[in-house]
């Protein structure tokens, strides 16, 4: 990588709290991001890349598993929308 390059270095953490069960939480990962994981700490869910789709057009999110995207590189804010099955559940976001 060379000097000049806006990527991001250092891991970032972020905890969102899904408060109800089965409600569609979001959370925006910033430009120029090249990695990012995501789990649930209790439940299994479900997430997309659009609004309002997280209940319809989604992909799973098993109980105890990781997301794990890499090699991207987000030209601008990227919202990533999900749900879990537990109310109260927290979705932890490393990018």
């Amino acid at each position: 990588m060379s000097e000049g390059t806006n990527r991001k270095r250092v891991p970032n953490d972020a905890a969102v709290t899904c408060t109800l069960a089965n409600t569609e939480y979001s959370y925006t990962i910033p430009p120029n991001v090249i990695a990012f994981s995501m789990r649930l700490r209790t439940g299994p869910g479900k997430y997309c890349y659009v609004s309002g789709a997280s209940g319809t057009t989604y992909k799973t999110l098993p109980a105890g598993s990781e997301y794990f995207e890499e090699d991207i590189a987000t030209p601008g804010d990227t919202p990533i929308y999900f749900q879990s099955t537990v109310a109260g559940d927290v979705m932890e976001i490393t990018y």
